[in-house]
């Protein structure tokens, strides 16, 4: 029952959170293009914010584990290549397929991953989390762009993808967090807690707009592919990519910080490549909003099981 108790804790705020959000976006109280903007600011400065406090605050020595960091970009690059191979398997047209491997291996890590890892691990799990999302992100959009332009069979502008993640605000963010942690720089009071004020606001907003984001209708039209996708998701993505880090002997943080990458929801801006790349938008709309509703009981059971077994 304790470990009940513990899982519940940690996913139990999230959700509500997130229904907070869908509450208000049923009732008119939050508008689109309100959202929209909220969205933008959560992105481009809250979170970046948040990155930027929280690893500028740890010690770079004792957060930093290249053994780990470099098996979670291999496991992403290494699902991406196993959907690739299997996926048009059973789904022979070339654009939906394309959506289908895009959306199994792309965690919205950022905004729901960082809340849920603030509720598990104490200060130095979180920096790890944090320094695999600063490694992890270029990964995920450069394997986006080679995904989509060989499945939708379109050419995606190059150089406007690497300023893109050259410029990535979250990369940004943890980057120069680091920096500030691998040479003891410790910025002014007041800036720093500015910084704070600002970061503090990411994970609640976040979640919020992320459940404001649900709307069941999207996903009916492609209720079956939607359905596949989202099982790639949240149920084969984290039992591939938890196999391989229990084998390789990851336990504790590790060990979460594997499962929540893997087995987050789809992530929301999937769906702004889809469109600009010429996928399936529907359908990577209906995986991202299937794969946010449903996460919190896949995550759940998750966490649950990595207690009872005690592996966390």
């Amino acid at each position: 029952m304790e470990d009940f108790i513990f899982s519940l804790n940690a996913i139990l705020p999230i959700f509500l959170t997130m229904a907070v959000g869908f509450f208000l976006k049923q009732i008119g109280f939050l508008k689109q293009d309100f959202l929209d903007q909220l969205n933008k600011f959560i992105f481009y400065v809250a979170t970046s914010a948040l990155l930027f406090s929280d690893t500028s605050k740890v010690d770079f020595r004792e957060t930093f584990d290249a053994r780990f960091v470099s098996f979670m970009l291999l496991a992403i690059a290494g699902l991406a290549l196993i959907l690739w191979i299997t996926v048009p398997l059973f789904e022979k047209n070339r654009i939906r397929a394309g959506a289908l491997i895009h959306c199994g291996y792309r965690s919205n890590f950022a905004i729901l991953g960082l809340p849920l890892a603030k509720n598990l691990l104490d200060a130095v799990g979180v920096a790890k989390t944090e320094i695999i999302l600063a490694f992890g992100v270029p990964l995920f959009n450069v394997i986006a762009v080679l995904c989509l332009s060989y499945w939708s069979g379109t050419k995606g502008d190059y150089k406007d993808t690497i300023k893109k993640i050259a410029t990535n605000p979250l990369i940004i963010g943890a980057l120069s967090g680091l920096l500030l942690s691998i040479f003891g720089i410790k910025l002014p009071t007041p800036i720093a807690t500015s910084v704070g004020y600002l970061g503090n606001m990411a994970m609640g907003l976040g979640l919020i707009v992320l459940g404001a984001s649900f709307d069941v209708k999207k996903f009916i039209c492609n209720f079956k592919e939607t359905i596949l996708g989202t099982s790639i998701k949240l149920l084969i993505s984290p039992m591939l990519i938890m196999t391989a880090a229990l084998l390789l002997g990851f336990r504790g943080d590790e060990a979460v910080i594997a499962f929540i990458l893997s087995g987050a929801p789809t992530a929301v801006n999937s769906f702004v490549m889809a469109k600009a790349m010429g996928s399936d938008s529907e359908l990577t709309s209906g995986i991202v909003i299937c794969s946010t509703g449903l996460c919190t009981i896949t995550m759940f059971i998750g966490i649950y099981l990595l207690r009872i077994f005690e592996i966390f």
